[in-house]
């Protein structure tokens, strides 16, 4: 299994097909204080998995990491792999999750480390800047 898309965004509208609209796509945070909370966003991450995947339960960790390696939070998902659209081919399919009053501390870089079972699949950066300038 491989995660081929993995983003944060503001908000995404989801379709009967299995397809999204990803709506405001971000890696920083432009904030006028720390400790800041982020009210809302949803992490979005799209995965294919082999033929032979197909209907067996997987899970999918992600941490939301600082700089220094702590844990500033974490979730579990676990999902069936679904049927290919086209037989023999790949299954391709999304996973949205909205994420809502997340707490940074401090400005600096964090991450989103996606692992499905016990291998890192992709990380997503977020950076929190403070606004010295206050616009």
């Amino acid at each position: 299994m491989e995660v081929t898309l993995a983003v944060a965004a503001r908000g995404l509208n989801g379709h009967e097909d299995g397809t999204m609209d990803i709506l405001g796509v971000f890696d920083e945070i432009v904030t006028s204080e720390v400790p800041c909370i982020v009210g809302r966003m949803v992490l979005i991450v799209s995965l294919s998995a082999d033929i032979s995947e197909v209907g067996f339960e997987r899970s999918m960790n992600v941490r939301l990491l600082a700089a220094d390696g702590g844990e500033i939070g974490a979730f579990q998902d676990t999902f069936e792999v679904p049927d290919p659209r086209r037989s023999g081919s790949p299954s391709f399919f999304n996973r949205a999750y909205p994420l809502a009053n997340i707490q940074f501390p401090e400005p600096g870089p964090y991450a989103f480390s996606i692992l499905i079972g016990n291998d890192l699949k992709r990380t997503v950066p977020l950076y929190i800047s403070l606004d010295e300038g206050g616009t």
